[in-house]
């Protein structure tokens, strides 16, 4: 689904295609909009495409799991269950900027692993929304353990590195997640 890049930073950066974005787009008008959020089916878009970029990812690593989009979990690798993050910006995403987890559903998900993405997406074209994006990025992941250690809160309305908070939520900077390849040894 995705092609691998080689990237100069840290991070798993992945090319989108027209009709990856197109599928996407297509599978997210089917899925509920929760209570609370903001961007509605735009929120839903980003978010299952960061799934299926991890989910690929993992996959392309020879790691048996299954994209089931339940409320606690996105992605089911044997008894290990994962959440995946993911913002879009209109940048790349460096190491002090946040990795979040918004508090309306922190308590309701009890992943084992949290995997973080950001989608890069152009600010200037003029195209349909959902086909603006053309990177996607897999930042790292944490163990839930691990991102309640480093875990801080701010509160909607903060603005960070450009970024505008729309909801309550936990966050820890990028350069706190571990490389995503070291989580293969447990899945």
């Amino acid at each position: 689904m995705v092609d691998s890049i080689n990237c100069v930073d840290t991070y798993k950066k992945f090319s989108l295609t027209d009709q990856m974005l197109k599928r996407v787009w297509d599978e997210s008008s089917r899925i509920q909009i929760y209570n609370g959020s903001r961007r509605g089916r735009n929120g839903n878009f980003i978010g299952l495409l960061g799934e299926k970029i991890v989910h690929s990812w993992l996959k392309e690593n020879q790691i048996d799991c299954v994209c089931e989009n339940q409320i606690d979990h996105d992605i089911k690798s044997g008894k290990h269950r994962i959440e995946v993050k993911t913002k879009d910006r209109t940048v790349d995403p460096l190491p002090h900027y946040e990795a979040s987890v918004p508090q309306y559903v922190y308590e309701a998900q009890a992943p084992d692993f949290y995997f973080f993405v950001s989608l890069k997406r152009d600010r200037n074209a003029r195209k349909v929304w959902y086909r603006t994006f053309r990177v996607g990025f897999i930042l790292g992941y944490l163990s839930r353990e691990e991102f309640n250690r480093v875990k801080y809160s701010e509160k909607r309305g903060y603005k960070s590195n450009g970024a505008y908070f729309f909801c309550d939520a936990w966050n820890c900077k990028i350069s706190d997640l571990r490389q995503p390849a070291e989580v293969l040894r447990f899945l």
